[in-house]
């Protein structure tokens, strides 16, 4: 803290009688000593007192510049006592008085501040501030450290320009506390906007202050800002309000409340079950002023919690009718028992149970559940006459699925029969679920409501195992029956069995003995049950090992002859000894065995072996015999096939060897045909040439020879385009593809118009398929065949008719014509290149079309043939796998 300083004013008189203010400390000292320090006294400097006509000073301006000094003392004194530094700052902004706050506050001395610039202290100038404003600025220490300063200035006019007065104030610590308040109120916001809960801040009369984005969405508005100004007590229920105000007191009293439940509402008016936690902020006199709320949508807790406990008391339910039901000593009480605490749990006035008959119907039963009889006397009497087959009505389709159903109004469902009685008792919602043995359905329980109620998916499920628990009372109630039939069964085979049955128990005395048994030993059942088994029909040299064994079975569960058929010799009560064949099998009945034997006399049996063993050695004999001459049969076999397979090496090495010569042979006709056009051209030219220039200009006999010459050059030549069409076929053909017979047909005919045309021949065809091939050859062959059709052609009207036949692996493919046939013994070998039926004269050609007509058929893996007798036509036969892959070269 600054001292306070004493301020006095020194007057004196100075040159042309100015007053001179001087501002001083009372301490050692002198502050007014400074030369700039006086300028604050003389801040303007004023004519002596006037004198009056006579010389004498003027009393009256003495006074009034003795006021000013008083004023401007006063004025010094003021500023020094001012809690902040004050300075004084000439229009040059030259700093002329400083107050002791600022000497602490800068760090100067006062003889070191006086008369400095402004900007040592105040590193922004004052004069470009508005006068009086409050300003933010920095502050310069002596040793250069700035600080934040709040700085107020005011302006005080004098006649040279006037000063300016400004008080400093250090605000660091204000600034601390402002930033920490905005980083808590950045924080608080942070922590409103993450909770998960809807936050508000909120008047004590109500309004919303501030709130999350979290409260903003939960009432209904698209942003906080929406929300803000708001009354939260509108948000509650009115028949939660009144309770929500009084526990606003209390909150008031104690400072807050937590958990607390309402009802709210969003804006646009829908409901929902709300938590409160509330809290009460109060300002620096402990007054309550704003409170925080916490709120959170407990719907699907309330949701939850409703489910949970209806959940329970299904559960407890389930638990009641399966202990009943274990309890239960017949099928119709378990079932009566899960109709009375059904209703009793749903509250629902009817229950009724269908059994299924043999049939697979349901048919009413006696076991019925009505809170009124009287009222619902109709519907029990139509409900009593009426079956249901599967499908049919509520049980019925129960029966179908083997799942619960539930009809909100069977009132108004088509399916349900019994609807006009049920209007007329106010029957509204119904359900049924199944008694289930494993898949089986063997009943079904009804229940009806006379209130109309949503499916409940929970309560059928478990009415689901209420159903499957009923369905092991019954399960278990047949397992009951199934066990007595079985042991009248039992009874009635061991009775009736053609080997003796023995029972034994683990003390060794005889338990059971049937007829088969009394015939077997010689014991009457009455006389043998009880008797120790040992003494019975054991022989005395086994006894001891049958009581030794017996002892370690009932110590160690295992036994040598357990669970074995085997043969033992047993006597008879009259002494003799048989051979017996026996299983032995072990129960065990809680702590106690029991031990069951099937035994039969093998007598026979044993001298049936002795026979059978004699026959087999007879046997074994015969076999070896038998073997030896089927060894030597094997052997002779085994060279045979060895010879066979010598033979089919050789064979297969032929064929490679044929197919290699084969391809030459095809190579060779190319590669003849090919290479031997271009010289037998140039000759066929030159012959052609002389006979055109030297035709009658030599003798007859020059001109014949140039004829057979130029004639035998042109056969040679269409015999090597033959030949080149032979050889190409398996070597130029295209990949086989689908490929439309009707198309290929036309395009041959077309290639034949002017032959056809020229010899009147009439084609006819039947409708032909797609089939996968080579379209090219293809018309090559129907080509071929037509040709040969016309080339062979009788005296009748040429006429030539197609057709294609569906085999089941192929397509028989016909060419038929009515020529001039052929005899049957040269079918074959009108397919052989160059081989000629007919003189060239008659019949013109090469005699290679037919057998290019065989390759190309073979390549699609077919076979060609002719059916034709003389003078009857001809038919041509070739098939076309049906397959989508034929065979390829």
């Amino acid at each position: 803290m600054a001292t306070r300083r004493p301020v006095k004013v020194e007057s004196s008189s100075r040159a042309r009688g100015h007053v001179s203010w001087r501002a001083t400390n009372g301490s050692s000292r002198d502050r007014l000593r400074h030369p700039k320090q006086a300028t604050v006294a003389e801040t303007q400097r004023r004519p002596s007192s006037p004198a009056n006509t006579k010389g004498i000073p003027d009393r009256a301006a003495t006074r009034r510049e003795s006021a000013s000094v008083k004023s401007r003392l006063d004025f010094l004194r003021l500023l020094e006592q001012l809690p902040e530094a004050a300075v004084v700052v000439s229009g040059q902004g030259e700093i002329l008085f400083a107050n002791a706050h600022t000497e602490n506050l800068f760090s100067y001395q006062p003889d070191e501040i006086i008369g400095r610039s402004v900007n040592a202290v105040a590193p922004v100038g004052f004069r470009a501030r508005p006068v009086g404003a409050g300003l933010d600025l920095y502050g310069l220490r002596k040793d250069g450290s700035e600080f934040p300063a709040d700085i107020r200035v005011s302006h005080v006019n004098t006649s040279d320009g006037g000063l300016i007065v400004a008080t400093i104030r250090d605000i660091t610590e204000q600034k601390r506390a402002e930033e920490s308040l905005r980083e808590s109120e950045a924080r608080y916001r942070s922590l409103v906007e993450a909770c998960p809960d809807a936050v508000t801040l909120t008047e004590i009369e109500g309004r919303i202050l501030l709130c999350n984005e979290r409260a903003a969405t939960l009432h209904g508005f698209r942003k906080p800002e929406e929300a803000i100004g708001q009354n939260a007590f509108d948000f509650i229920a009115p028949e939660d309000r009144q309770r929500a105000m009084e526990g606003m007191s209390e909150t008031l009293q104690t400072g807050g409340v937590r958990d607390v439940q309402y009802m709210l509402i969003r804006k646009d008016g829908t409901r929902f079950a709300a938590e409160l936690s509330a809290s009460v902020i109060a300002d620096e006199d402990g007054k309550p002023t704003a409170f925080t709320a916490f709120v959170r949508d407990i719907t699907e807790r309330k949701r939850m919690a409703d489910a949970l406990q209806k959940e329970s008391a299904s559960l407890r339910l389930l638990e009641a009718v399966a202990f009943a039901a274990n309890e239960a000593s017949s099928v119709d009480g378990a079932m009566q028992f899960a109709l009375d605490r059904v209703c009793a749990h749903m509250g629902w006035p009817v229950g009724h149970v269908y059994m299924r008959d043999p049939c697979g119907e349901l048919v009413p039963s006696s076991m019925w559940h009505i809170d009124d009889p009287d009222r619902f006397r109709a519907f029990r009497e139509v409900t009593q006459a009426t079956h249901f087959t599967c499908g049919m009505g509520l049980p019925g389709s129960v029966l179908a699925s083997g799942n619960p159903a539930w009809i909100m109004d069977v009132t108004s469902w088509p399916h349900f029969k019994r609807s006009k009685e049920a209007k007329e008792v106010g029957i509204k919602t119904g359900f049924a679920f199944p008694v289930l043995v494993e898949n089986e359905v063997v009943a079904v329980l009804e229940f009806y409501s006379d209130e109309e109620a949503e499916p409940d998916e929970p309560l059928l499920e478990v009415m689901a195992h209420i159903g499957t628990v009923l369905g092991r009372v019954v399960e278990r109630k047949r397992a009951e029956e199934a066990l007595a039939s079985s042991e009248a069964r039992t009874r009635l085979i061991i009775d009736g069995a053609c080997d003796a049955f023995v029972a034994m128990g683990a003390d060794g005395v005889i338990t059971d003995w049937n007829a088969e048994a009394e015939k077997t030993f010689g014991w009457p059942r009455q006389e043998a049950i009880g008797r120790p088994l040992a003494e019975t029909v054991i022989p005395r040299r086994d006894r001891k090992a049958h009581r030794r064994g017996l002892a370690r079975f009932l110590k160690t569960g295992k036994g040598p002859l357990m669970n074995k058929r085997i043969e033992v010799t047993a006597v008879h009560r009259d002494g003799h000894e048989l051979p017996v064949e026996l299983a032995i099998r072990a129960a065990r009945f809680g702590e106690s065995h029991s031990f069951d034997a099937f035994v039969r006399d093998v007598t026979e049996r044993k001298l049936a072996q002795e026979e059978l063993a004699r026959a087999h050695t007879e046997l074994e004999a015969r076999v070896k015999e038998r073997t030896a001459e089927l060894s030597e049969s094997n052997r002779l076999l085994r060279r045979e096939i060895s010879e066979r397979k010598k033979a089919d090496g050789a064979a297969a090495r032929h064929a490679a060897e044929l197919e290699r010569s084969n391809a030459e042979l095809e190579q060779f006709a190319h590669v003849a045909s090919h290479d031997l056009k271009e010289p037998l051209r140039m000759v066929a030219s030159y012959l052609e040439l002389l006979q055109r220039r030297y035709k009658g200009r030599l003798d007859a006999d020059a001109d014949d020879f140039i004829h057979f010459a130029v004639d035998g050059a042109l056969r040679m030549r269409s015999l090597m385009d033959g030949l080149l069409a032979l050889s190409q076929v398996g070597t130029h053909g295209r990949p086989f593809q689908p490929t439309d017979c009707e198309a290929v047909v036309d395009k041959a005919l077309n290639d034949l118009a002017v032959a056809t045309a020229e010899s009147g021949t009439i084609i006819t065809r039947d409708p032909l398929p797609t089939i996968f091939g080579d379209a090219g050859q293809l018309e090559q062959l129907f080509q071929n065949l037509v040709s040969n059709a016309i080339k062979f052609r009788g005296e009748e009207e040429p006429r030539v008719h197609i057709t294609a036949q569906r085999k089941r692996t192929e397509w028989l493919f016909s060419v038929r014509d009515n020529g001039i046939g052929i005899d049957s013994k040269y079918s074959e070998r009108i397919f052989v290149v160059f081989q000629r039926l007919h003189a060239r004269e008659e019949r013109p050609g090469t005699g290679i079309g037919l057998a290019i007509s065989k390759k190309i058929v073979e390549r699609h893996g077919g076979r060609i043939w002719i059916e034709s007798r003389l003078g009857e036509g001809a038919t041509f036969y070739f098939t076309i796998p049906r397959k989508e892959r034929a065979l390829t070269r």
